[in-house]
């Protein structure tokens, strides 16, 4: 599994977003999102990819879009 966890906490902002890629039995992937104000659950979505290649293109796209709306990569 894949992991990606970002904070954004410019200004008033308190919020997380997260990003994982999960393979299926099946030889599907899922591409799991969670986000919410940090400290909480969240809410969490999952779309299903019948590539791997597929998924990380997916992937890297909201990663760019939401580094640019000032999210930061935690370690």
């Amino acid at each position: 599994m894949e992991n990606f966890y970002f904070e954004n906490t410019q200004g008033v902002h308190s919020k997380f977003w997260a990003v994982s890629i999960i393979r299926e039995k099946n030889d599907h992937w899922l591409l799991v999102r969670r986000w919410g104000k940090i400290g909480e659950n969240g809410r969490t979505m999952q779309e299903r990819f019948y590539s791997h290649y597929d998924a990380e293109e997916k992937r890297d796209k909201l990663i760019q879009e939401k580094t640019a709306k000032g999210y930061k990569a935690v370690l």
